[in-house]
């Protein structure tokens, strides 16, 4: 008899091996795109820079958990992350925002990225930081509207990538 594993609960692990396919925005002028995946979500997303590359990735995070029509950029706060790879620094960057919005209950509308560069800071081992700003406000029950809960950022198929000249991320989030 052949046995299929799995996890209890979750189905078997024989699942066909495929690329993720992206799946069309009603928005093509954002600079990220969604992506279907049978127990996460995910989101591709691209920047002509590190930096535009950084800011479009939060802002497809931000636009995940709640509706970005109803937040107002009245604040700012300093956002500074930094972490040995690229990938590393993805998702410590966006596990950031996430600590920043349940913590603290911010929500952001967008994301001014300054730089994302090595430090010049000594040690061991290279470091690479990114610094910029969110541009949001506090949660307002009244005005803001929840979409998905986002548990955490995965390194499930995370992915920091130069191609032709531009730079694309593979993002998944636990929901």
């Amino acid at each position: 008899m052949n046995k299929l594993k799995g996890r209890r609960g979750k189905g078997t692990s024989r699942q066909p091996k495929t690329k993720p396919t992206p799946r069309k925005v009603a928005r093509p002028s954002r600079p990220f795109e969604f992506l279907d995946h049978p127990a996460d979500v995910g989101f591709l997303a691209r920047g002509n820079s590190l930096e535009e590359l950084f800011a479009a990735a939060a802002l497809a995070l931000c636009d995940y958990g709640w509706k970005l029509e109803t937040v107002r950029a009245r604040q700012s706060i300093e956002l500074r992350v930094r972490a040995a790879s690229l990938e590393d620094l993805l998702y410590s960057w966006l596990s950031e925002l996430l600590f920043l919005t349940d913590a603290e209950g911010w929500v952001f509308k967008r994301f001014s990225v300054e730089r994302v560069e090595p430090t010049k800071a000594g040690g061991t081992s290279p470091q690479l930081e990114v610094r910029g700003r969110g541009h949001g406000e506090k949660f307002d029950p009244e005005r803001h509207r929840a979409r998905t809960y986002i548990k955490a950022v995965t390194y499930h198929q995370l992915a920091v990538e130069e191609k032709h000249g531009a730079w694309v991320a593979t993002v998944y989030l636990d929901v």
